[in-house]
């Protein structure tokens, strides 16, 4: 027991700990009205890539005067910028890294519903591992006659998931249904030592640990 604590002790000061990852959100801001999104579009920024083949997911951004665009919606939960499909069929984005925990979006679909699947394998395929359906956020415009009541959803989930998959009963075209705000990944985060306190209270245990081994090998005095 004595030989395996001195191990442990000594190997602590190996090592240091991992922090996880937080949340990622989509906030699609910065993009031109009718941008279509690359398949690697936010790879390298948060890890994501549209669906391959399709070129379907594409820019839309708010009529409001500050944003200077001309679609048909405004009052998105955050800035101007927001994702639109151009059909109704099965759209999505791969997670090549996986996430876990938690999905979430704003949507606004004054038209029409639709729902999206949390999948463990990518291109949408493999188990489902949390679903929710998108119903109608109504036809009730705001100032302007622009659509703006943004409705939230969001899921937990055990596992790994991949990849995201949208569908929809409605063609999801511009002004029929807007996502903004898109976030996933874990859902809280484990509380760990910052990297140089965690850092020097490993030494410390590798120190005490090491000078215990060595007292106990010292040969007894008279």
């Amino acid at each position: 027991m004595r030989r395996l604590a001195c191990a442990l002790a000594l190997s602590a000061g190996l090592s240091a700990p991992t922090s996880m990852l937080g949340a990622q959100t989509l906030t699609f801001e910065g993009f031109a009205q009718g941008t279509f999104f690359a398949e690697n579009q936010f790879e390298a920024s948060h890890g994501v890539r549209f669906f391959a083949g399709s070129n379907e997911a594409f820019a839309t951004v708010s009529a409001e005067r500050v944003c200077d665009g001309d679609s048909m919606w405004a009052n998105a939960p955050s800035g101007c910028g927001a994702l639109a499909f151009a059909t109704g069929s099965a759209n999505g984005f791969d997670v090549p890294a996986g996430f876990t925990d938690m999905f979430s979006l704003h949507y606004l679909s004054p038209n029409g519903g639709g729902w999206f699947v949390v999948m463990d394998g990518f291109g949408g395929s493999g188990n489902v591992l949390a679903s929710a359906s998108l119903t109608s956020t109504g036809a009730s415009p705001c100032q302007g006659g622009l659509f703006c009541s943004w409705r939230e959803v969001g899921v937990t989930f055990s596992g790994t998931a991949k990849s995201v998959r949208f569908w929809s009963a409605y063609s999801l075209s511009t002004g029929e249904a807007v996502f903004d705000d898109i976030t996933f990944g874990r859902a809280s985060q484990t509380t760990v030592p910052e990297p140089s306190t965690g850092v020097l209270m490993l030494s410390g245990i590798a120190l005490l640990g090491g000078w215990a081994c060595r007292r106990r090998r010292r040969p007894d005095t008279p």
